[in-house]
């Protein structure tokens, strides 16, 4: 009988020895899981991957991108109501044409809703139309222009509806945003356009005020004047009439330049810029963020 009972005992003690090493213990990092049929278990293999959210051009599959602003954006649209009007030969059409040739099976969509002679307020009183209804995910705006000149209100009034539309912009869009900097040429002789020269000031004003929203929301920006200026300066067959004709729509060539701008600064893969600019400088003196820093 003892012999039996020590043959018991020992059985028992084996048991709960193997119950504490395997099963519910704290240091166990697999207790909890795959034991009972109530329990959940974490099913690694059904996490989307990036593959299957970005699509080759590196942009999201299934994706909205939206353009607006002034006529700088609008491009010559014949029908400014219908944003998949895209204009003739400029940035836009430059970027859907890249998109739709390269990556079809992105199914990318590529709005436009510049509108000439718009202002900021102008804007501002057509975003729902313009943006919220095309539920972009991705939105680049160009606009301050024609604040300029057209709009003769004090620059701080400027600067308060700049910030409220872009506040705006970013409450109620899931949008990843993109700046773009205003900028006139200063008119000389070669140019055969409007007098921008007593309008360059307040547009430097105007500059100054987009890259100091964008620095504090940490939005990523296109500097126009680093693209006119670093063309100038590093092509001597460029002048200025190759870029704008009147010193503030652009040429052919210098909606070239901006698409080459921002595809390299969305990192569009397999775009090769004909045109490559260094933003670093002013990205620096106004702590504006990257793409990347934020993508």
């Amino acid at each position: 009988m003892k012999n039996y009972l020590k043959f018991v005992s020992a059985i028992l003690i084996a048991a709960v020895l193997s119950a504490c090493s395997t099963g519910g213990g704290a240091d166990n990092p697999t207790a909890g899981t795959n034991n009972t049929g109530n329990e959940v278990t974490p099913d690694m293999t059904s996490t989307t991957t990036p593959d299957e959210i970005y699509g080759k051009s590196g942009l999201l599959k299934n994706s909205t991108v939206v353009f607006t602003g002034d006529s700088i954006t609008d491009g010559y649209r014949v029908d400014r109501s219908d944003p998949n009007d895209l204009g003739k030969n400029n940035y836009v059409t430059m970027f859907n044409d890249f998109i739709q040739t390269n990556f079809p099976e992105d199914n990318i969509k590529v709005y436009n809703t510049g509108h000439s002679g718009y202002w900021i307020q102008h804007l501002h009183d057509a975003v729902q139309s313009f943006v919220y209804d095309l539920d972009p995910d991705y939105l680049i705006v160009n606009i301050g222009t024609n604040n300029a000149w057209f709009d003769k209100s004090p620059i701080e009034t400027v600067e308060k509806e700049y910030r409220s539309l872009i506040d705006e912009l970013m409450a109620k869009t899931h949008a990843r945003i993109i700046l773009v900097q205003p900028y006139l040429f200063e008119c000389d002789t070669i140019l055969d356009g409007v007098p921008t020269n007593e309008y360059i000031p307040r547009m430097n004003q105007i500059s100054d005020i987009v890259c100091r929203v964008a620095a504090e929301k940490k939005l990523p920006v296109i500097f126009y004047s680093e693209i006119f200026r670093q063309a100038m300066d590093k092509m001597d067959f460029v002048y200025k009439p190759l870029l704008s004709a009147d010193g503030i729509h652009p040429s052919t060539n210098g909606y070239r330049m901006f698409c080459d701008a921002l595809c390299t600064e969305m990192k569009l893969l397999g775009y090769t810029p004909k045109f490559r600019f260094d933003f670093t400088d002013i990205k620096t003196q106004y702590g504006i963020v990257s793409w990347s820093d934020v993508n």
